[in-house]
Formats: structure tokens, C-alpha cells, sequence
């Protein structure tokens, strides 16, 4: 878990994500001076049994971003999410995955804009 705010190489990623929704943001710019850009929104539809659907959308997340890790689309990854997505979503990583973490983050931040995501997660 991660107290304070991280530097991200150009081209890193931050998921932002919640039992239901999921944003992909690449950092276009670069380590000093960020800027995010949403490239991909995950977004689950069903949602007729909450606790079961928010827990497959969170393992559905790590196995996308295995695919993602698995052809080198991402060197750098910041993981946002609230506490119990977060949780799950670390149970299910790949090792291919975990090791190119560099940050967690246990905060819903899947609706607030993208400026203020990268004022609070990014140094």
C-alpha cells in the first residue's frame, strides 16, 4: 500500500477501478510533468447480485491485465481501487503483473476526474 504520491515513467499505467467500472490511464507524458490519458473502460453490466459480480469484474481485471503484461503493453503500474476490489484484484494477479506494481492506492476514485486522480496519486 502506498501513503504518499508516485512518479510514473511515460507510457506507465494507473487502473482506476471499482466493483463495476474500470478505467486504463497511460501516462503520456513523463516522470515530472504527467499527463493521463483514458485509453479503455471496463464497465460491468450485470449487476443483479452486486457482491458476486464485483468480485468476478475484479478477477476479470486480473486476467486482463495478464493479457496486457503478457505482450509488454505496460513497464509501470499503479493500481487504484476501493479496499475490498483492491483486495481481490491483488488475490488474482499474475506474478508477471505484481512485479510491475509500483503503487496501490484503497480509494473509489473511478468517478472523479481524471486532473484530480493524477493530483492524488501522482507526485
Amino acid at each position: 500500500m502506498t501513503d504518499g504520491k508516485i512518479a510514473l515513467n511515460e507510457n506507465g499505467w494507473i487502473v482506476v477501478a471499482d466493483g463495476g467500472k474500470a478505467l486504463f490511464l497511460r501516462n503520456e507524458g513523463d516522470r515530472q510533468f504527467p499527463n493521463l490519458i483514458v485509453f479503455r473502460v471496463e464497465e460491468n453490466e450485470n449487476l443483479q447480485n452486486r457482491e458476486l459480480t464485483e468480485t468476478q469484474f475484479a478477477v476479470d481485471l486480473a486476467k486482463l491485465l495478464y493479457e496486457y503484461a503478457q505482450k509488454g503493453d505496460f513497464g509501470e503500474l499503479i493500481l487504484v481501487a476501493n479496499p475490498s476490489t483492491l483486495g481481490t484484484i491483488r488475490g488474482e494477479l499474475h506474478q508477471e503483473v505484481s512485479g510491475r506494481i509500483v503503487g496501490e492506492f484503497a480509494k473509489d476514485l473511478t468517478n472523479h476526474p481524471i486532473s484530480e486522480i493524477e493530483k492524488i496519486v501522482l507526485a
